[in-house]
Formats: C-alpha cells, sequence, structure tokens
C-alpha cells in the first residue's frame, strides 16, 4: 500500500486523564520480520487535558512510502503510559483501497479494540520504547 499521511487518535484514559502517548516513531517494512525503515518521528501534544472526544489528528510524512506492514513504536509518552485510541494510514488516492486488508481483529488485553492491526504478535518492548503491531 501506498500513503503520505497517517490519522490517529490519542488517548489520555477516559475520566482517569493519566496517560497519553507523547513521541513515537513509524516503521514500515514489506514483511512482517522486516527490515524497518523509520519514515517518521515525531511527538504529540499532552491530550491528558484535551475535551471528549479527542481530535483526529493527519500527520504527513516527508515523502510518500510503499508497504506491507506498519509499526508504530512508542517512544515516550506524558503520564502513567502512552496508547491510542485509533491508528489508520490515509492510502494515496491512485492505490486501490482493496489491496490493504486488517489481519487480526484481536483486542488489546481484552478491553481494546484493535480494528486496525496488522499481525498477531504481542506488545514488545525494548530498550524502554513499545511496539504496537
Amino acid at each position: 500500500v501506498r500513503f503520505a499521511t497517517i490519522k490517529l487518535v490519542n488517548t489520555h484514559n477516559s475520566a482517569w486523564r493519566d496517560r497519553s502517548t507523547r513521541k513515537f516513531r513509524l516503521l514500515t517494512g514489506l514483511t512482517q520480520h522486516g527490515p524497518w525503515t523509520q519514515v517518521l518521528e515525531t511527538e504529540l501534544e499532552d491530550s491528558t487535558q484535551q475535551q471528549d472526544p479527542l481530535p483526529l489528528q493527519r500527520i504527513a510524512l516527508d515523502r510518500s512510502t510503499f508497504a506491507q506492514f506498519v509499526k508504530f513504536q512508542g517512544i515516550s509518552y506524558w503520564g502513567h503510559g502512552g496508547g491510542l485510541q485509533y491508528f489508520d494510514i490515509q492510502r494515496n488516492n491512485f492505490c486501490d483501497q482493496g489491496d490493504a486488508a486488517v489481519v487480526s481483529g484481536n483486542t488489546f488485553h481484552g478491553n481494546f479494540p484493535a480494528e486496525n492491526i496488522l499481525t498477531h504478535d504481542k506488545v514488545e518492548v525494548e530498550n524502554g520504547n513499545w511496539n504496537i503491531w
């Protein structure tokens, strides 16, 4: 799939408002095992003080990229942890919408729907960074 923009909604943990993703990087690959290419590293605003519903954010990449798999890697967070309420790619207009599919409809810890997750792999933590597949 070719894309140049991602769409996401940060989190704030409902009424507790005690967590929010701060800095993250986005990596792409042609297989679920890599090799991975970093296409974005950016910082989000602290959403713990934002009102519901939290805004849908569109973040443009420096250039269009082609990938079979996308990996979201959290680097830092506000409060007690990070997370997202929603994540998707915005496919380029010339790309056939039928060439991408969600591989898994699992939930994270049994509570959070993961409608746009691309593999069955578990969250990985490496050097303090967390990967959500």
